[in-house]
């Protein structure tokens, strides 16, 4: 316990005080990584420059957001991608329509995003301490005295949910032909807005692209 020589510090002091618990309090929040990657270790192609992707969603809204995420961050490094809801609109295309689609525009490689359900994971939240002050009534005065004090607030386990996207990159070889070059498999805890998980990963997964000159 703090007493009067803590109440003559500056008022800044225990605001940065408090700031400081608050930001270890909240540090460890959700973000995205690669969990799982793998690249073909004789791929020596060119960068791709051009990409037709496609994510398998069953939800027409949700299917749009993914695909112009993917588009909008292959676009940032140069490469002409098209969504696959721009050609097939209503419901998910074949495989083998796919193929067919992407031999007959050229394309040099087909980009495929897919859910890989989510778990439960538990996630430790640590203790702080704040400084909190306390003013009370001196009656051998007559006056109110103001004191601080260390308050320390206990670590607890909670539970956050992890989601699993994986994002496959095929290559065209020639014509009705293609191998898989490239594939890895991002976690995501508790994401909020689909547009922001979606740009999250596809920002994610280009940024790992790139390191493998995969994409420009």
């Amino acid at each position: 316990m703090r007493h009067s020589s803590l109440a003559r510090s500056p008022a800044w002091l225990v605001m940065a005080a408090t700031v400081v618990a608050f930001a270890a309090f909240a540090a460890g929040c959700g973000t995205t990584e690669m969990v799982n990657m793998w690249r073909d270790p004789r791929y020596d192609s060119p960068p791709i420059q051009s990409a037709f992707v496609l994510a398998v969603r069953k939800d027409a809204v949700r299917r749009r957001l993914w695909e112009d995420s993917f588009v909008h961050q292959l676009a940032k490094r140069g490469v002409s991608a098209t969504p696959s809801y721009a050609v097939y609109p209503d419901d998910l295309p074949d495989t083998s329509v796919v193929r067919d689609y992407v031999d007959q525009k050229g394309y040099d490689a087909l980009f495929l995003s897919m859910s890989e359900g989510a778990e439960a994971v538990p996630k430790p939240v640590v203790g702080y301490t704040t400084v909190d002050p306390v003013t009370v009534f001196q009656p051998m005065w007559g006056t109110y005295v103001t004191y601080y004090r260390d308050v320390y607030h206990p670590g607890y386990l909670e539970t956050n949910t992890a989601v699993h996207i994986r994002t496959d990159v095929w290559r065209r070889t020639g014509q009705g032909e293609g191998k898989l070059v490239w594939s890895g498999t991002s976690q995501t805890v508790d994401p909020t807005s689909t547009t922001e998980f979606s740009h999250e990963v596809a920002e994610l997964v280009t940024h790992e692209l790139a390191k493998f000159r995969v994409v420009p």
